[in-house]
């Protein structure tokens, strides 16, 4: 080859080399664009001034902070009042804040702003212009829980007067206690004095969702004003029970009943542990007539024999102050599958009813009682109907029994054979559990 066509070459295949390094570097390229567009920022926190209360030398606010997406640094919360010479901060937590900024200059201009860190350093959330004035008004600047005895709270609620237009006969404070969903009607009263004044709330019930508070003052000139108002949210105080249904040597049945107020956006979990590791987590299914049939049954299968198993219980809801998600560990119990034992049967269908023999190896001795239970199904409900029991016949290496059951005179049922313990009802070996319709 000559040095002419040896340099065509060279140059044909240095062309071919820039066009695949340009096509793998624009590849390279968008890839990471793809990568870089594709990591998601968290939802920026809410939070909004819901009320502001000026005085003389003082200002009152109400300020409500949502966080839904989890983003906050919660340490990071703070409010700042910031004044041309001077300023202020204060701490705040996620829901509803209600504070007071003090021994302020009169008429003064003031930016109150509310800063909160997501990660980025700290971000302004909102702000708003007020200036101190005398004025004749009320406030409510600040509640706390002050005590909890058994399902009762106590709550302190403290208030704050000016009459400098000397315009008031009486102030009073209206409060009342609401269930969820439930619309205020009747409320409780008490006089309150300036320039401060505490009043305690007692006996505000746990299923109680919230506390409804207004200021009202009744002028010299016979009319009324409100002067300020404030929804107290109480704790969300979950109220539920398990019970171990059922037990044998490769299962464990849980009756669950979940709360019956907090039933909105709330979800329940059962989770089961062999020593530390866990086996299996269940979505536990609720619906709105579980106390008439008895709860939520909850059951783990494929057990080992004489074991100790963890449960817990778990629910998740959302808060509906702080709009964060909330996972609560309700109940732990510790229960133990049976030891081994044997068990067969043999059933025959009839036109009026069963006949049924069943033979037990039970060398613990767990089950003295063979049983029939009827349910009647009303509209998609069970009701208990009855129980049949019968005995055992004691047998070479066991135990066997042989019965004729008669259906019942009923359109729609549950039939429950099994056998269980006389004292113990918990162990109890179901042979068969099914809906008959005549």
């Amino acid at each position: 080859m000559d040095k002419k066509e040896k340099f065509k070459k060279q140059q044909k295949d240095m062309k071919r080399y820039e066009a695949i390094r340009s096509f793998i570097s624009s590849f390279t390229l968008t890839a990471i664009v793809v990568v870089a567009v594709a990591v998601a920022i968290p939802k920026s926190p809410v939070a909004s001034i819901e009320n502001v209360k000026t005085f003389e030398s003082e200002i009152v606010y109400q300020v409500t902070v949502t966080d839904e997406d989890q983003a906050l640094d919660l340490t990071s919360l703070e409010i700042v009042l910031d004044g041309q010479l001077e300023d202020y901060t204060a701490e705040l937590d996620l829901g509803l804040n209600v504070g007071i900024f003090d021994n302020l200059r009169p008429n003064t201009s003031y930016y109150l702003e509310v800063y909160g860190n997501k990660g980025f350093g700290q971000e302004k959330l909102t702000s708003m212009r007020v200036k101190t004035k005398a004025s004749s008004d009320g406030a409510i600047i600040s509640y706390e829980m002050t005590d909890m005895v058994d399902i009762f709270y106590t709550y302190e609620v403290e208030v704050l007067l000016s009459d400098e237009e000397a315009l008031f006969e009486h102030v009073y404070m209206y409060y009342t206690y609401l269930y969820i969903d439930e619309e205020p009607q009747f409320y409780d009263m008490v006089e309150v004095f300036g320039p401060t004044d505490r009043v305690e709330l007692t006996d505000i019930f746990s299923e109680h969702e919230r506390v409804n508070i207004y200021l009202e003052a009744l002028l010299k000139d016979g009319s009324t004003r409100i002067l300020d108002e404030l929804t107290i949210y109480t704790p969300i105080n979950l109220s539920t029970d398990i019970y171990l249904e059922r037990k044998t040597k490769s299962s464990l049945s849980f009756t669950f009943y979940s709360d019956f107020y907090f039933t909105e956006n709330i979800s329940y979990t059962a989770k089961i542990y062999d020593n530390k590791v866990l086996l299996e987590e269940l979505q536990i299914e609720t619906n709105d007539f579980e106390f008439h049939h008895g709860g939520s049954i909850i059951t783990f299968d494929r057990l080992r024999k004489n074991v100790d198993y963890k449960v817990e219980i778990w629910a998740y809801y959302i808060d509906p102050q702080t709009k964060r998600e909330i996972s609560v560990l309700l109940h732990t119990l510790i229960e133990q599958t049976l030891d081994d034992y044997d068990i067969s049967y043999e059933i025959t269908y009839l036109d009026h009813g069963i006949d049924i023999y069943i033979y037990l190896n039970d060398p613990n001795h767990y089950f003295q009682i063979p049983y029939v239970i009827i349910y009647e199904i009303i509209d998609g409900q069970k009701f208990y109907f009855s129980e049949t029991t019968y005995d055992f016949t004691p047998v070479q290496d066991g135990k066997e029994v042989t019965f004729e059951f008669l259906y019942p005179d009923l359109e729609q049922y549950e039939m429950v054979i099994g056998v269980r313990n006389q004292t113990d009802y918990t162990m109890n070996h179901i042979i068969i559990d099914e809906i008959i319709e005549s």
